[in-house]
């Protein structure tokens, strides 16, 4: 079984879509312009007391919103006084966590880091593993070797405390290979710590990878198991990607992750990839209010300004039917099928799901067992909050770019 990326213009503009058995799974625009995961140094513009925040001259043309106290005693500071406090005017090195949304202003981090295939490298100070690797023994000899890898690394910044996280890929991957990308990470981390501190306020040290390399890599880790077809009309995007794996560049390090990827230029002057892959049907469902599923219920999916309020509509599936059993598997059935509309939509924020009311509080435990299982899946920290006293689900997922409803409303 394969997946299958899709990327070509929609609607004027340059997008990837991903599809499992044909059916669309993922969506991004690359047009969008984000900037998480860029590396500045940041000049303190101007303080807000009263929160203990401070707003960033990054050198763009809006400012970036950074919250002081959440990085007391870990500000990376590269010109002036030393002491924790920061002062107007001050210049830091920030990453850029969250891209700005609407009113809001786009958020920086002092938690500096960079991603590789297997490893997360950080100026946390400590080392992690995935809690998704279960394995207690593979966790305990990753964060074994990878503590020695981090104090193997000789380093120019002595105030800077590094780290690492193991991503769930290195839990079935050779433990030297997984240190050595740390190794290789690390020093390219406290190099562009080391260059900031002879730069002047607004300059751009770092920008992630190109984004159609960390797209591609992006549905690999989703997919780690299967084979991934990239099919582009796009001459362009068609030699970056068949460039990468001719040459691998050692400054994009292990290129493992792009193993069993086959890109090919789609060139039939008689049809396209929008209908091949039926993407304008699919995009409408994407974006519709009702999503129909197996079971014959159905979702619909409210946004508020709130949170995104989700109802389990059972009314014509259970018709003549009171069985626990089978208003379970609906609610299961369902469970499976919002934690994949919400990869699809890129839904974030605060989520409300209705199930279908239970009887039996061992169907909830089942039912909480398998959501939380379903969206464990996801690539964007999805986490399970609570059931209240009316039985309602709450979620919440991280976010790090628009929604699919707030990118299309816009082209």
């Amino acid at each position: 079984m394969e997946a299958s990326v899709v990327i070509t213009k929609y609607h004027g503009c340059k997008m990837g879509f991903v599809f499992e058995d044909m059916i669309l799974t993922n969506t991004h625009l690359f047009s969008d312009e984000s900037k998480v995961g860029n590396i500045y140094t940041a000049r303190v513009d101007k303080k807000i007391l009263n929160i203990d925040a401070a707003f960033l001259d990054i050198g763009e043309s809006d400012p970036v919103y950074y919250q002081i106290s959440e990085f007391k005693n870990r500000h990376i500071k590269l010109h002036g006084s030393k002491s924790d406090d920061l002062k107007t005017g001050g210049t830091i090195l920030v990453m850029i966590d969250k891209d700005a949304a609407g009113t809001k202003k786009g958020v920086a981090t002092a938690d500096i880091s960079l991603s590789g295939n297997d490893v997360i490298v950080n100026t946390s100070g400590s080392i992690g593993v995935s809690h998704k690797i279960k394995d207690p023994e593979i966790k305990d000899l990753l964060k074994k070797r990878l503590t020695e890898a981090v104090l193997s690394v000789p380093i120019n910044n002595k105030d800077i405390n590094y780290g690492v996280i193991a991503r769930t890929s290195s839990g079935s991957k050779d433990v030297e290979t997984v240190a050595e990308e740390t190794i290789i990470l690390l020093r390219k981390l406290d190099d562009i710590i080391s260059r900031s501190k002879f730069c002047t306020p607004g300059q751009l040290m770092y920008k992630k990878e190109d984004s159609y390399v960390s797209f591609i890599k992006e549905v690999k880790r989703r997919y780690p198991d299967k084979s991934i077809s990239v099919y582009t009309d796009d001459a362009f995007v068609y030699d970056i990607l068949k460039d990468i794996y001719k040459t691998p560049d050692s400054d994009l390090y292990s290129f493992n992750t792009l193993d069993s990827i086959n890109v090919s230029l789609f060139t039939d002057n008689l049809t396209n990839l929008i209908n091949i892959y039926n993407i304008e049907k699919q995009m409408e469902r994407a974006l519709s209010r009702k999503v129909y599923i197996s079971s014959g219920a159905e979702l619909v999916i409210d946004r508020t300004e709130a949170a995104t309020v989700i109802d389990v509509n059972s009314s014509k599936a259970i018709k003549g039917r009171d069985r626990d059993d089978f208003i379970l598997s609906l609610n299961m059935k369902a469970a499976t099928a919002i934690a994949k509309e919400l990869v699809l939509r890129n839904i974030s924020g605060i989520i409300i799901i209705d199930f279908v009311n239970m009887k039996k509080s061992d169907d909830y435990k089942k039912l909480i067992n398998h959501l939380n299982n379903e969206i464990s899946k996801d690539p964007i920290r999805c986490s399970y909050v609570d059931t209240t006293a009316l039985g309602l689900v709450e979620l919440t997922r991280k976010k790090t770019r628009k929604s699919l409803y707030e990118i299309m409303k816009n082209i």
